[in-house]
């Protein structure tokens, strides 16, 4: 899986499920935040995955961006999003195979769960 790979995958999951008003996209091999035209937040977390150090990175790079989303959208509605009250959830990320999962909260009982990409 390329950096840009990993970038995009992420940004479009994230974006079906960020708040109106916000839009995650991919830039390359970065993630961001935008509200309107403006850039607001973003990582280049998955610029871990440059020179192929194979899967056992892909977690933990997607594990950095969905952090970084968190922060940047909680901060820009001030909530602690993905939830709606409370704490904010603890982003966690795993490789199952060959399917990379992302999620918020707890693994037995997620607040959001992001659909799977496909690591090839």
């Amino acid at each position: 899986m390329t950096p840009r790979d990993l970038a995009s995958a992420l940004a479009a999951r994230l974006d079906d499920v960020v708040p109106a008003g916000l839009h995650v996209r991919a830039d390359g091999a970065r993630v961001v935040v935008r509200r309107g035209d403006a850039v607001i937040g973003g990582s280049a977390a998955p610029r871990l995955l440059d020179g192929d150090p194979g899967a056992r990175l892909v977690a933990t790079a997607a594990y950095a961006t969905i952090t970084v989303v968190q922060e940047v959208v909680a901060h820009s509605l001030a909530s602690p999003w993905p939830a709606r009250t409370g704490d904010r959830p603890v982003p966690q990320a795993r490789l199952d195979g060959r399917l990379l999962r992302a999620w918020y909260g707890p693994t037995e009982r997620p607040v959001l769960a992001l659909d799977p990409v496909p690591v090839r």
